[in-house]
C-alpha cells in the first residue's frame, strides 16, 4: 500500500543535462521538482521553452531560489517576481520565499519555502 509520494527534484545548469533527467523522474516518481535556480542564467529560456512544448507527464514543481535561500544564481528578489510573473509553463505548484510570495498571487497552488542553514546543524 502506498502511503506518501515521492518528489524528485531536478538539479542541472543546462537544458541538455535537465531534459533526461526530468524523463527519468517521470518514471519513478509521482511529482517534479524543476530547480530553476541551478540552470544557467542563458539556459533558463532553453528549458522552459522545452516545459511549454513537452509538458512532463507528471506534476511539475517550479522552483526558483534565492542565494541565500539555497539558489545558485545571483537573482535578486525583483528577479525571482519577474521569473514567476512570466513563467507560462503552468507548473501544478510553485515554490515561492516569502520575499515573493505576496506577488505571486496567480499561482493556484504556492508552497512557501525556508531553508534554514544556520541553524541545521546544532
Amino acid at each position: 500500500m502506498k502511503v506518501g509520494k515521492v518528489c524528485a527534484s531536478i538539479s542541472a545548469e543546462t537544458c541538455a543535462e535537465a531534459v533526461p533527467k526530468i524523463k527519468k523522474a517521470e518514471a519513478a516518481a509521482d511529482l517534479i521538482e524543476v530547480r530553476f535556480d541551478h540552470l544557467r542564467e542563458d539556459e533558463l529560456p532553453l528549458l522552459i521553452e522545452f516545459l511549454r512544448d513537452n509538458r512532463p507527464a507528471k506534476p511539475l514543481i517550479a522552483t526558483y531560489r534565492a542565494p541565500g535561500q539555497g539558489g545558485r544564481g545571483p537573482a535578486s528578489a525583483e528577479d525571482r517576481a519577474e521569473f514567476w510573473k512570466n513563467l507560462d509553463i503552468g507548473p501544478w505548484a510553485v515554490d515561492l520565499e516569502e520575499d515573493v510570495f505576496k506577488t505571486c498571487r496567480e499561482w493556484p497552488t504556492r508552497i512557501l519555502s525556508f531553508h534554514d542553514f544556520q541553524t541545521a546543524g546544532e
